[in-house]
């Protein structure tokens, strides 16, 4: 019996999939993060804070990385599925998509808290984080 046999089953897979590119982009963005900092001068710290986010969200979610992990999802996806009927394969290439996708788009919420922890440092703030490579 294979995952995605029936409409509302494919539908179903559908909304979670699309809920979960959803959520990855829109709850914490990695570029809104606020980097622990110990001591020193933090009489410009807003400010700096702020052009480090504007530098972060520069990494773009929809980067060639993701767009290749959600062609090697969907790939799989539809291998897995293949089994089955058409739409099997569909479903199975949508889901295997958006898992791929999803993925790298967590690593680029990383990537952006990063940049921002990097970017403070930078300035000369002693941030107490460390950035998770």
């Amino acid at each position: 019996m294979s995952l995605v046999n029936t409409k509302n089953s494919k539908m179903v897979l559908v909304l979670t999939a699309a809920l979960m590119m959803t959520a990855c982009t829109t709850l914490n963005s990695g570029a809104s993060h606020r980097p622990i900092v110990d001591g020193g001068d933090l009489t410009n710290y807003e400010f700096d804070l702020t052009e480090c986010q504007a530098v972060a969200e520069q990494r773009d979610y929809l980067n060639d990385e993701t767009k290749s992990d959600a062609a090697i999802g969907a790939l799989l996806g539809a291998l897995a599925g293949s089994d089955g009927d058409r739409g099997d394969i569909i479903g199975g290439a949508i889901v295997g998509a958006a898992v791929g996708a999803g993925g790298k788009a967590y690593d680029t919420r990383t990537e952006r808290k990063n940049i921002v922890i990097n970017c403070m440092r930078n300035r000369g703030y002693n941030t107490v984080e460390s950035t998770n490579n």
